[in-house]
Order: C-alpha cells, then structure tokens, then sequence
C-alpha cells in the first residue's frame, strides 16, 4: 500500500483541495439541537451517517438537526466528501468516507457538519 500511495507526487493541498473539521462541537450547543425537522432546521451530519460510501439521512439519531442564525455553524448545500475522524476497530477499514452530493438533499440551503467528521469540498 504505501508503495502505491508513494507514487503520488502531489498532495490534496498542493492541487488546491481542502479538508476541514466538521463546523458544530454539539455537546457545546446543545441549545440549537432538534431531534426532529421543523421551520428553519438544516440537517446536521455525524459519522453515524456515513454508510458504504454514502451518506443516509434522516436515520433517526438523536439531534440531527439545528436551528441557528450563527453562519459559522453552517455550510453551503454544496457536494462534499465527508470522512470520519474516528472509527471503531471493529470496521473493517479504517478509512471511512461518504460522498455527499447536494442534489439527494435538494430541500436544503445551508447544512452542518459536526466536529467528529471532516469534509473536502469541491469535486
């Protein structure tokens, strides 16, 4: 494997790619968390939504949505590869990701991301 990853010459960086850290630390807004869809919730992503290479939602998880007015806290509906930060050791692989496309949640405006996922935008 590392024989193959070496023969990269470039790094996401270097072709203008960025990951970032998911935007909402839930545990310190607990007061924007909804468990259920109402008038102005935008879906909130955790890694239990990452599933075989996609992304399911609703999946009936506590607090899957949020309801704020604090821009930092939400993203664009845009397509995003989202990839968990930690996972379990009983997954078989260690690298977790899902693809994010914005047209399966067209309903949307904005998302959030919470701070256990990562993201890279723009593909």
């Amino acid at each position: 494997m590392l024989k193959r990853l070496h023969r990269f010459d470039r790094t996401l960086p270097d072709i203008g790619i960025k990951m970032k850290t998911g935007l909402t630390v839930d545990f310190r807004n607990r007061d924007i968390l909804r468990n259920e869809e109402e008038e102005g919730a935008v879906p909130l992503f955790y890694a239990q939504h990452i599933k075989e290479g996609k992304i399911q939602f609703p999946i009936k998880k506590e607090h899957e949505y949020v309801v704020t007015n604090q821009q930092g806290l939400m993203q664009d509906n845009k397509n995003y590869l989202f990839v968990k930060r930690f996972t379990t050791k009983e997954e078989t692989r260690r690298l977790q990701c899902g693809i994010y496309l914005e047209k399966d949640f067209p309903q949307y405006r904005k998302i959030s991301t919470q701070n256990k996922i990562n993201f890279i935008l723009g593909f």
